[in-house]
């Protein structure tokens, strides 16, 4: 965040696939949720291809405002 406010950005954002960097994001820094993948549910090109993460729900988009 420090950097991003030096080169005058005015926003970040963050895409968390963990559970532990999710929570980290939302809850530690501050970001507000945007949306998210479902990991089961997504399919490209017909495919699956997420079908076997387990370990966590989704992929979170996150948005903070500097």
């Amino acid at each position: 965040e420090d950097l991003a406010r030096e080169k005058n950005y005015r926003s970040l954002i963050c895409e968390a696939t963990g559970q532990v960097s999710q929570f980290v994001v939302a809850k530690q820094l501050g970001f507000d949720y945007v949306d998210e993948i479902i990991y089961k549910d997504f399919q490209h090109e017909g495919q699956s291809v997420f079908a076997d993460i387990s370990s966590v729900k989704s992929c979170i988009v996150y948005h903070k405002i500097l």
